[in-house]
């Protein structure tokens, strides 16, 4: 079967019903619209730019108690009691939201899931962002802020999702992401590879570490209930730790490095990837 070639125009302009992702090439999206089947191949290095989430309402503060052990072939002794302290917000049953760039514009929509079928609102343009380029959206744990991280300039910005107002921003960065227990992030300085941890409370921008201890030369960094650290110069195929968020300990040894690292933001379950074994 030959190739056909259908222009953005085509794929802009028809109604489309579903967005599915191959199981096995992720850079491949199949998507059904009104005029047909597409099949779009991503560029292979990125991923679309997007963020999901449950919305989330007030409630009694409590504690939640994780306990989860990371098992890795010649791994260390393994990790306990990753527990956290939930802020007083629980997501809202059936209720969730996405943010994704659209040309320069960041669009919400959001999808009801209560009924037989999922129910999404019509895109809505919460913002349109000053310049072009390829960006990075995250949210923080509240749903309250969203981080944009500029790719090629390593600038980011976080803005208020409820005015969109910027509460904060910063210059060589290579990679920020939040906290899953309360709207802390953390960022990687791109010269000097150092992790720095900062928090937002009364809609300010605090620091909480401007260089947080760490072992070797950071490459990367996790998001979650802990800050995951991938380093690049660590001895043999040890190269992973887990960071408290308050930048004062850490949480066990080192682990052999993952390939990606992935954290369910409703708890303390963390998924690490090596080749093709996957460990919880």
């Amino acid at each position: 079967m030959g190739e056909t070639t259908f222009t953005e125009f085509e794929v802009a302009t028809s109604k489309m019903y579903t967005v599915q992702q191959h199981p096995l090439q992720p850079n491949l999206v199949f998507i059904g619209a009104a005029n047909g089947l597409f099949a779009v191949r991503l560029d292979a290095t990125r991923f679309p730019s997007g963020i999901g989430g449950y919305l989330k309402s007030k409630i009694a503060p409590q504690q939640n108690r994780a306990s989860q052990i990371f098992a890795t072939p010649n791994s260390p002794p393994p990790l306990q009691d990753l527990s956290f302290q939930n802020s007083s917000l629980a997501p809202v049953k059936n209720e969730r939201f996405v943010y994704y760039m659209q040309e320069n514009n960041i669009m919400k929509r959001i999808v009801n899931s209560s009924g037989p079928k999922d129910i999404y609102t019509e895109p809505v343009i919460v913002m349109g962002l000053q310049k072009a380029g390829n960006v990075t959206l995250d949210i923080s744990h509240s749903g309250r802020f969203l981080s944009v991280l500029w790719d090629n300039d390593n600038e980011y910005d976080i803005y208020r999702t409820d005015n969109w107002h910027r509460v904060g921003n910063g210059t060589g960065t290579e990679c920020l992401v939040w906290s899953s227990a309360d709207d802390r992030f953390a960022i990687v300085k791109g010269s000097t590879r150092l992790i720095a941890l900062y928090q937002i409370r009364n809609f300010e921008v605090q620091v909480v570490s401007e260089a947080l201890t760490t072992m070797y030369t950071v490459k990367s960094i996790f998001g979650g209930a802990l800050l995951g650290v991938l380093y690049t110069n660590s001895p043999d195929n040890l190269g992973f730790q887990f960071l408290s968020w308050n930048g004062e300990e850490s949480r066990g040894g080192l682990l052999p490095k993952p390939n990606n690292v992935l954290w369910d933001s409703l708890s303390a379950n963390c998924l690490m990837i090596y080749g093709t074994n996957y460990y919880l």
